[in-house]
């Protein structure tokens, strides 16, 4: 990773060799993932998360016209099913079936139940979760976040499918719509796929061929691009999970769109800045620097940002360098090794990603914001689980917010490195037997701000309900 040069950087694209290289190294770590240093963890006291009382006022009626819903969808529903799969060859699977589904408050056929209950398990048994049914038998993921966007009043509805099935997403989809929205599916390609490992390194082959596995949600950011030339006119994507399940109530709208207001308005602020860094006219970029810095936390300088503001202190741009350490925590080692006018307007260039994080509480798991080290550099980031050293144990008090379950990313020209370390090798057991695939982490790699300008928000609570397991049905009533 290039992490001290602002070469131009590669398209990311899931480069199977490379994936093999890094299980190498991690290989000969004992099969263990590299972990990440936390220096400290963002937290609204400190001024490192921007409490979720500030974004309210931004509030509006609708949503931005440039921004589009974006949902990852191809996930398998392995997991989620697991409960009914494992019953699947037990005596009468069907009755226990339908006694589990009815356990998980499912609404479900009032006619032949068992029946028809059974016949439809047996389809979906090989459907990525999206297309699985989670508040009641006959609504699937896919409905329930086409229905969220459509309640919050977005016009662009973005999904990301299995190979091969986007026509039947889009169908699906297409159901819940009745007006002139924009529905548009596009398909995990062989860019964004995997091998499957033994822990030998052997891959995975059936008849010859390599089994592929998708790669990440982490690869997802190489169809980016594609989205901007197949519509021009968006400015950013609003990304949330397939299975976090928010429902429609008022509440809900509410707080959603003042997150994707709030994100607008910084975005706007931003716009200014590069432009007017551009025209060369760095009084209105000051101005707009000011802006921007007074719709997000205060915090103090550290003492290596001191030396650094110190060093440039007869800088007439001083207070757009500031804005970079303070508003999006760009790692103080990299503005140094880059000083300069060239450099300065690349760092304002680099994407918007705004990440809503919500307070935690006891035991939840899910990316943390943090100040982390990585490779000598301190860098604002989602560490994830997988990321996170066994050090960190004594210090889980300090974690006051996680799971990112809202993220705005900005769609402009800009390509995210191939090399970089948010990746790491997840261990499965596929037909009884041990394999390991690389995934690329969407969260870290939009969530870092080694490569975008990142700035973490609070969310409410109640907009975090995810459905990882048959488990969570029981909450369903929350969302119809």
């Amino acid at each position: 990773m290039a992490t001290k040069s602002l070469e131009p950087l590669i398209s990311v694209e899931a480069d199977q060799a490379l994936h093999l290289r890094r299980f190498s190294a991690f290989s000969k770590r004992g099969f263990n993932n590299h972990t990440f240093r936390i220096i400290r963890h963002c937290r609204v006291d400190n001024g490192l998360i921007l409490a979720f009382k500030h974004l309210e006022p931004y509030c509006r009626d609708s949503v931005p016209e440039s921004m589009a819903s974006f949902v990852p969808a191809a996930g398998a529903s392995t997991r989620y099913v697991k409960a009914l799969t494992e019953l699947r060859d037990s005596a009468n699977p069907t009755a226990k079936i339908l006694a589990i589904l009815r356990s998980k408050a499912w609404q479900l056929p009032k006619k032949d139940p068992l029946e028809s209950t059974a016949a439809y398990l047996d389809r979906i048994a090989r459907v990525p979760k999206a297309l699985f049914p989670c508040i009641d038998i006959e609504t699937c993921f896919l409905d329930m976040k086409c229905r969220e966007a459509k309640g919050l009043g977005f016009k662009t509805h973005l999904f990301v499918s299995p190979k091969g099935q986007s026509r039947e997403f889009l169908a699906r989809a297409r159901r819940n719509f009745h007006g002139s929205e924009v529905v548009r599916c596009y398909e995990q390609s062989a860019a964004m796929m995997t091998f499957r490992l033994l822990p030998s390194g052997e891959i995975v082959e059936d008849s010859g061929k390599a089994l592929l596995v998708p790669a990440g949600h982490g690869a997802l950011v190489g169809l980016f691009a594609r989205i901007t030339s197949d519509f021009p006119k968006l400015r950013s994507l609003f990304i949330r999970n397939i299975d976090n399940l928010i429902g429609t109530e008022a509440r809900v709208v509410r707080a959603s769109r003042s997150f994707l207001w709030f994100y607008e308005e910084l975005r706007l602020c931003l716009e200014k800045i590069r432009g007017s860094i551009a025209q060369k006219d760095f009084a209105a970029a000051i101005d707009g620097a000011r802006l921007l810095l007074g719709m997000l936390p205060q915090r103090p300088l550290g003492a290596d940002e001191l030396a650094f503001m110190s060093e440039i202190s007869t800088d007439p741009c001083l207070e757009l360098w500031r804005t970079l350490l303070l508003a999006f925590n760009t790692p103080v080692q990299i503005l140094r090794d880059n000083y300069g006018l060239n450099a300065l307007a690349k760092f304002f260039l680099r994407p918007l990603n705004v990440l809503g994080q919500v307070p935690c509480v006891t035991d939840d798991v899910g990316g943390i914001p943090v100040i982390a080290e990585i490779e000598g550099l301190s860098v604002g980031l989602c560490i994830e689980g997988g990321h996170i050293g066994v050090e960190h144990d004594d210090e889980k008090s300090k974690v006051s917010h996680f799971n990112p379950v809202f993220l705005v990313t900005e769609l402009c020209e800009y390509s995210y490195p191939a090399e970089h370390p948010f990746w790491l090798f997840a261990n499965k057991v596929w037909n009884n037997t041990a394999v390991f695939y690389h995934e690329a982490l969407l969260y870290e790699m939009l969530g870092n701000s080694l490569y975008a300008n990142v700035v973490f928000v609070e969310v409410p609570r109640f907009l975090f309900n995810p459905h990882k397991s048959l488990d969570d049905g029981a909450r369903s009533n929350a969302v119809r």
